[in-house]
């Protein structure tokens, strides 16, 4: 159930709940740096997904195989993107309850 404000906010959750989130391998400080960037957070305490996910898609650019604009590249960014999307959802899903159950 998504409240209208976050219940929690992001320096509450443990490393151990962010990694929780996350559907595969990445660092949660490059996660965390993208927490702090300007307007990735809205003033309720969630998440904006949208851009959430482009900036991890462009923090993961950099590991990417093929040639810059190639269609084997855009298909890899997508999934990027994609991942970034989940990964901001489910934060997103616990911010919203009182308390991580493991």
């Amino acid at each position: 159930m998504k409240t209208s404000k976050a219940v929690r906010s992001l320096r509450s959750l443990s490393d151990k709940e962010i990694e929780g989130c996350v559907d595969g391998a990445t660092s949660i400080p490059m996660l965390k740096d993208i927490f702090a960037l300007p307007n990735v957070i809205n003033k309720d305490g969630f998440i904006f997904t949208d851009l959430f996910a482009d900036r991890f898609a462009k923090y993961l650019e950099g590991f990417l195989d093929g040639d810059v604009g190639s269609d084997e590249w855009r298909e890899a960014d997508n999934i990027n993107y994609d991942w970034g999307m989940s990964i901001a959802c489910n934060i997103n899903e616990l911010l919203s309850v009182h308390e991580y159950v493991d």
